[in-house]
């Protein structure tokens, strides 16, 4: 069964192993002219987030409410570095397997919002909320699909002993009894 403590330690482990290098982190800064407020386009960010653009568009749609709208005069779409972070929070968080959609714009949330003055205690009990949550949603949809299979295999087993008793396999005559 899963536990707060292990669910913690798997999103910790998901962190540490996701997080990019520094030099990687810069290495989207440093495109020669480009500076820290400037855009970049679909491409440079599924490049850096190591993703597919198709990904990145879904994430757009999906997450729309945590990213910025933002298209160049071509009509291309652009991002901004707090959507290239935000964009990198969503990879981590769906990636580790923890979070549903509500989950993840939820602590993204909650994270700009922790920006702005939350106190230590707060935004501990908070994530140890949000990580409950989580926890327990996935072992809810566990427990669904594994009612789900019972169920599946009871009702074939029951449609097969139905037919046969309803329609039961004809029993061939042996050759001694065929005129009878």
């Amino acid at each position: 069964m899963l536990t707060v403590d292990k669910a913690k330690e798997m999103v910790r482990n998901a962190v540490e192993e996701q997080q990019p290098s520094k030099i990687e982190a810069v290495s989207i800064l440093d495109r020669g002219q480009k500076t820290a407020g400037d855009t970049y386009s679909l491409s440079e960010v599924s490049r850096y987030l190591k993703v597919s653009e198709n990904r990145i568009r879904n994430w757009e749609s999906s997450y729309s409410q945590l990213l910025s709208n933002h298209r160049n005069q071509y009509n291309h779409r652009v991002f901004t570095d707090s959507d290239v972070y935000a964009l990198e929070r969503i990879k981590l968080l769906q990636d580790s397997g923890l979070y549903t959609k509500q989950g993840i714009v939820a602590r993204i949330k909650s994270k700009i919002k922790d920006e702005g003055g939350a106190t230590s205690g707060e935004k501990e009990y908070r994530g140890k909320l949000l990580m409950a949550l989580n926890t327990l949603a996935a072992e809810i949809r566990g427990l669904r699909r594994e009612v789900r299979e019972d169920l599946q295999g009871n009702m074939r087993r029951e449609l097969e002993h139905l037919t046969l008793l309803l329609f039961p396999p004809k029993q061939s005559k042996r050759w001694w009894e065929f005129w009878k």
